[in-house]
């Protein structure tokens, strides 16, 4: 149902139009806390390379930058993104390859580690107590940067309403997306466990550079000094790359909200080719949050707003799961059977998605 609002528009039928309304404003604050929180994560990231300048003059240009993107056509947006995934996902099979040669000794005066760090340390450190509880307090710790990284791909249908065919395109597009999150995320959190141990004091370093990624640090350690440079500056575009998702996601559910009358008409006005300009003008105009930078340390700033947006993720995930199970319980209901739709699979049933909301 490519409607404007995505998930938004769907809980009002599913659900209830109250929790449409909260939910709907729940995702334009998760989105519009969102980009300050990465220009933040941008300007800590340059300040790896340069940081004499005043943050102010990165947070001016990487607004402005984003300012322009988002009132160009979708089309220009998509361009974008592609460009930056395939940067994205050179890098992490570069990566996961060269953990693969320091992990098997691969690199002259390095020894072969195997899984020798699963067993000493371990994967798990403690956090605040000891034994099991104090390791499941590590993992939990840990958690709200998982949401943070995660965040976004629920946004990959919001701009179906504005796609040529969303019947075919859109699960193609998530075919895609869940292939590269389990094949390179998980096969990276592999070798990382491989080639750093878990207690490593530079893990919890607060410079939030490339000098914190385990990668960067095994690359260290074996003396290959190129890598963490290039890591950077992919990190880099990929921080702006997820501004641009937040915009385009807050922007297009401002703008569903303000045609259901659950925003002020303000936000209905778009430029002659449909792009929404008043949604996108308010959500620039938050994002000068990011200048907070220039009174506290840009990496600070970053961990206050992404604890806001990992917030308001969880919200909308528990929503997204809400409204599947209303979606398979009205099949069932009517005598439907859910492999007419344009993308099904026998185990996306009702009881996965109870374990996924839980």
């Amino acid at each position: 149902m490519p409607v404007t609002g995505s998930f938004v528009r769907h809980v009002e039928l599913l659900v209830d139009p109250a929790l449409g309304f909260a939910i709907g404003w729940n995702v334009v604050y998760g989105c519009f806390m969102s980009v300050p929180s990465e220009i933040s994560a941008a300007v800590v990231l340059i300040q790896y390379w340069n940081d004499t300048l005043n943050p102010a003059i990165w947070v001016t240009i990487l607004i402005v930058i984003s300012a322009i993107v988002s009132l160009l056509f979708i089309r220009v947006y998509g361009e974008v993104e592609f460009v930056f995934a395939i940067l994205k996902i050179f890098l992490i099979i570069g990566i996961i390859l060269m953990g693969l040669v320091i992990d098997l000794g691969g690199v002259s005066g390095t020894p072969r580690l195997g899984f020798h760090y699963w067993k000493d340390p371990g994967p798990f450190v403690e956090y605040i107590a000891s034994g099991p509880w104090g390791r499941f307090l590590g993992f939990w710790a840990v958690t709200t940067n998982a949401v943070y990284s995660f965040s976004g791909v629920e946004s990959l249908t919001i701009a179906a309403a504005e796609m040529a065919n969303p019947r075919q395109n859109i699960p193609r597009a998530c075919k895609r997306v869940f292939a590269r999150v389990t094949i390179f995320y998980f096969l990276a959190v592999l070798i990382v466990g491989m080639i750093v141990p878990s207690n490593d004091p530079r893990l919890g370093s607060e410079s939030g550079t490339a000098a914190q990624s385990p990668f960067v640090i095994a690359a260290s350690d074996a003396g290959i000094k190129v890598v963490p440079s290039i890591i950077n500056a992919v990190v880099l575009t990929s921080a702006w790359s997820a501004s641009n998702q937040s915009i385009l996601a807050g922007t297009r559910t401002l703008y569903g909200l303000a045609i259901k009358g659950h925003a002020p008409a303000v936000f209905l006005r778009t430029t002659r080719h449909g792009v929404p300009y008043a949604c996108a003008v308010a959500q620039i105009a938050v994002s000068a949050l990011a200048y907070l930078t220039c009174q506290n340390e840009a990496y600070t700033v970053f961990n206050w707003l992404l604890d806001l947006t990992a917030a308001g993720v969880l919200i909308s995930w528990g929503t997204i799961a809400m409204n599947h199970i209303r979606l398979m319980r009205g099949f069932k209901a009517q005598g439907l059977d859910t492999a007419e739709m344009p993308w099904h699979h026998w185990w996306s049933g009702e009881w996965l998605t109870y374990l996924f909301r839980d």
